[in-house]
């Protein structure tokens, strides 16, 4: 079963003012519509001017999936979407020419609503949710008695293979040009940014919104499975990691005293061993240890038990995942102490289809577990678990408020942060890490002192 999307914006230039479809002859049975040939009639100019061909630019005729006329125009921004398939963006050449903005307006009694469609737009909700000077997609935005409400969806591309890349900025040059500049982009593996934001007036006393704010890595050859807001991992047929690096810093390496300090760090794998589903180990003192799978460190300063780490200087701990193992969950222990931050990276093998082979591919280091406040007493020596996996989406819902009272003006936000991840195998293990973040802000004028 075939899950299909598909977005449109087209550019109507009409060149008749007779309001029936039938009456355009690109609506008409006899032209190319349904697979039917073309059929000889006599025609006359007398009323119908004579409309010559063109040679650069053509309309397109669009029908809806009955095949009813709609309308006639130009293809100026396409957004295609197929599952299993692909995912396909295509700003014409007009859209240039438009200076990379399209806005479309209506209005219906107090009801009113816009289209936007465009790069380098200026969008903000909340503090807390979105703020962009640079929004390029769609935006659409809707106002009634008392109420205001703004969509935008746009995407980008599978930023794991580009990381120098910003996958949220993909705009159109500005300026003249060729007749043949256009930017079409194909992607199995695109990153959506999905939001929406409510306002409301009760009186002239209390604003109210909500907000909601998505982003995350969509698989279109898995077809219409997975999550919806929680995204997957970038590519199905993803190898499992050959080798993952857990690394500890300083959080405060600005200061000169004491830095982090690790005690131990173990890592547990969980998957499919030569004799079926096991659990391996790279402590020594667990029954399910795996010789092949203890840790290798790197760096730090060595003290009584433990490695301190100041300033700049990391200590790493490479764990090697046995060849005969296939995990799809791993699970981090660590005994740390002070003002630590804890990060994560893997190695896995990467199909290069230009040279036919796979070929290792390093991943960014992504923080995981940070220590509260800047302790260097020793005296928050503790135990963090975490789970190993990659970013696949990332939610940011809430609610935000202003009242005016009395000349007391009080507003507030209050936020709640989804972050989704998932080891990195087709049916790897999901987590999901919750935040939080509120403000009040009060101001009273109290006039002048004397």
């Amino acid at each position: 079963m075939r899950a299909y999307c598909q977005a449109i914006l087209c550019i109507a230039l009409l060149l008749s003012g007779r309001p029936l479809a039938a009456d355009l002859p690109d609506a008409e049975p006899s032209r190319h519509f349904l697979r039917r040939p073309p059929l000889s009639a006599y025609t006359n100019y007398g009323e119908d001017l004579y409309r010559p061909y063109r040679r650069e630019i053509r309309l397109a005729p669009r029908y809806d999936f009955l095949g009813r006329f709609l309308a006639e125009g130009f293809l100026v921004y396409e957004l295609d979407e197929q599952r299993p398939g692909g995912s396909r963006i295509l700003k014409d050449r007009l859209y240039r020419s438009l200076n990379n903005l399209i806005v479309a307006h209506d209005s219906y009694g107090p009801w009113h609503w816009s289209l936007t469609v465009g790069d380098e737009v200026r969008t903000e909700f909340t503090p807390l949710t979105l703020r962009q000077a640079g929004f390029n997609g769609l935006r659409w935005d809707v106002v009634f008695p008392a109420n205001k409400i703004t969509l935008l969806t746009t995407r980008g591309f599978d930023s794991s293979l580009f990381p120098t890349l910003n996958s949220f900025s993909d705009p159109v040059a500005q300026g003249r040009g060729t007749l043949i500049d256009f930017l079409e982009r194909t992607e199995e593996n695109p990153v959506y940014n999905l939001a929406g934001h409510w306002q409301t007036r009760i009186g002239d006393v209390l604003r109210f919104g909500a907000t909601l704010v998505n982003q995350h890595q969509a698989n279109t050859a898995r077809g219409s499975g997975g999550g919806f807001l929680s995204g997957g991992i970038p590519y199905p047929a993803m190898q499992p990691p050959a080798e993952i690096t857990v690394r500890v810093r300083d959080d405060s390496p600005q200061s000169d005293e004491a830095g982090a300090i690790v005690y131990d760090i173990v890592l547990e794998l969980v998957g499919e061993g030569p004799e079926g589903e096991a659990t391996i180990s790279s402590d020594p003192a667990d029954d399910r240890f795996a010789p092949g799978l203890q840790a290798q460190v790197l760096g730090g300063r060595r003290g009584d038990g433990f490695r301190e780490v100041r300033g700049d200087e990391a200590v790493e701990y490479l764990f090697v995942v046995p060849e005969d193992f296939a995990p799809r969950r791993a699970r981090v222990r660590a005994l740390v102490a002070n003002d630590y931050r804890i990060e994560t990276a893997q190695q896995h093998p990467f199909f290069d289809a230009l040279r036919n082979q796979f070929t290792p591919r390093n991943t960014s280091f992504e923080t995981r577990v940070r220590a509260p406040g800047e302790v260097r007493d020793f005296s928050n020596r503790r135990a963090v678990e975490f789970d190993h996996g990659f970013t696949t989406g990332q939610t940011i819902f809430g609610f935000d408020a202003e009242a005016t009272f009395v000349g007391l003006k009080v507003r507030g936000e209050y936020q709640r942060n989804l972050l989704y991840r998932s080891f990195p195998v087709l049916r790897g293990q999901r987590d999901k890490q919750r935040a939080a973040a509120w403000y009040v802000h009060a101001l009273k004028d109290v006039g002048r002192w004397e």
